[in-house]
């Protein structure tokens, strides 16, 4: 069960490879979950199995991602695959995993855990406190298609890093460019929470195609709030929940 886990979350956040360095496995109130965050808290993501997983018995600090996922998403990991989990112990407690071991039927890979040592606690996101005054919508697989379309317009003297995300009220849009050269898509015009508010902010371009992407194709939902846009979205194995914050302009 915890190796489904495992594969659903790295795997999942390699949309992030460019923000997410390390994944942080640990359990809150009894049950495991899995965070992943930016240095400077650009992005945050947080994934929960649907199950209880009792094969975990302490901390799992995860680096070199980039291996685990070729590794979990190779065909050789469907054949009858298992993780084996090796612990550092102090006084005869568990305090943090070193190694995982995965053996298939025609494989065995070793991965070295990160030594917690060298990461700052005050780093380390645990979780997302969300914001009560804030507005929700569904998001589809045809609203992500519809945005990637509006964002490959190259609209000229538009930031090709950044848009712009609105509520006007009405409608939740996605505009790109400025000046004279605009184009306004209407995501979504069901829109719930607190909308007597109007909210309109850029956002990183890149973060939030990763992010609708995810949602889309898992029958996700959007929040959006002045400090901050989220999806959460359930698949399989776990429900996921991904942040990121709005943009101050520049005055």
């Amino acid at each position: 069960m915890f190796l489904d886990f495992l594969k659903d979350v790295i795997l999942a956040m390699g949309d992030f490879r460019d923000d997410i360095a390390t994944v942080y496995f640990f359990h809150d109130d009894d049950r495991l979950c899995a965070t992943g965050n930016h240095p400077n808290r650009l992005i945050f993501y947080q994934a929960t199995p649907h199950d209880q997983i009792d094969e975990v018995h302490a901390p799992l600090y995860i680096g070199a991602l980039s291996y685990l996922r070729s590794l979990l998403g190779s065909s050789m990991m469907k054949d009858n695959a298992r993780v084996e989990i090796t612990y550092k112990e102090q006084g005869g407690n568990k305090v943090c995993a070193t190694s995982m071991r995965f053996i298939t039927k025609s494989l065995v890979s070793d991965f070295e855990c990160t030594n917690p040592e060298i990461l700052n606690e005050k780093d380390r996101v645990r979780q997302f406190p969300r914001p009560k005054d804030a507005v929700f919508f569904q998001f589809t697989k045809e609203m992500y298609k519809q945005f990637e379309e509006a964002a490959k317009f190259n609209t000229p003297k538009s930031d090709m890093r950044l848009f712009t995300l609105e509520y006007d009220g009405n409608y939740i849009r996605a505009i790109f460019g400025n000046g004279k050269n605009i184009s306004n898509l209407i995501l979504s015009d069901t829109v719930t929470g607190f909308t007597d508010q109007k909210i309109k902010k850029l956002v990183s371009l890149d973060r939030f195609r990763s992010m609708i992407k995810l949602a889309g194709n898992n029958d996700g939902s959007a929040g959006f709030h002045p400090n901050a846009v989220w999806v959460d979205f359930p698949t399989t194995h776990a429900l996921h929940i991904i942040v990121s914050p709005t943009i101050r302009e520049q005055k």
